[in-house]
């Protein structure tokens, strides 16, 4: 018997699918939609690569663990600004 795997998008891949997909569809004007997402969409690679492109505002919690929080503490505190184009 053979089974056929089918294997999962990671979070990235799925990511960079849908948001465009969704820019298609709902054609906003940058800043007009604000998506919410859970913490494991915080990711360098989707923060740096796929929201810069999106012309939706992201809104993500940052995980709370321990690593994560020692590495976000270091960041100099500054007023909220706009990651992606405007």
């Amino acid at each position: 018997m053979f089974a056929h795997r089918y294997r999962q998008p990671d979070r990235f891949h799925a990511t960079a699918e849908l948001l465009p997909l969704a820019q298609r569809i709902l054609q906003p004007e940058p800043g007009q939609i604000l998506a919410l997402a859970d913490s494991e969409h915080f990711t360098l690679q989707i923060i740096g690569e796929i929201i810069p492109q999106s012309r939706f505002d992201l809104l993500v919690p940052m995980p709370q663990q321990p690593y994560y929080r020692r590495q976000f503490e270091q960041i100099p505190q500054r007023p909220l600004c706009r990651v992606g184009p405007v």
